[in-house]
C-alpha cells in the first residue's frame, strides 16, 4: 500500500473532518461538531476523494491515516 503522491494540503475545516472521520464520525456527527451543514461535510469529502483517488469514505480515511503514519514515521 502506497501512500498518495498527491499530497495536496488540507485546510483547517479539512483537516477538522479528517479527524473527525477517522474518529468515526458521521457527516451529520462532523456537521454538528463544526458547526456546518451536514451536506457540507459530504462536498469536502468528495473532494478529497478525488484528490486522492480514494474509492469511497474508508478508502480515504485508510489512505489519511496510512499518510499521516507516513511522515510520522519520516520523522524519526
Amino acid at each position: 500500500f502506497n501512500a498518495p503522491e498527491r499530497q495536496a494540503k488540507l485546510d483547517g475545516t479539512d483537516e477538522a473532518v479528517v479527524q473527525l472521520l477517522t474518529e468515526g464520525a458521521t457527516a451529520k456527527q462532523i456537521a454538528t461538531e463544526l458547526g456546518i451543514s451536514h451536506r457540507t461535510v459530504e462536498h469536502r469529502l468528495e473532494r478529497m476523494k478525488e484528490r486522492y483517488g480514494a474509492k469511497n469514505t474508508v478508502h480515504l480515511t485508510a489512505m489519511l491515516v496510512a499518510m499521516h503514519l507516513h511522515r510520522e514515521t519520516d520523522r524519526n
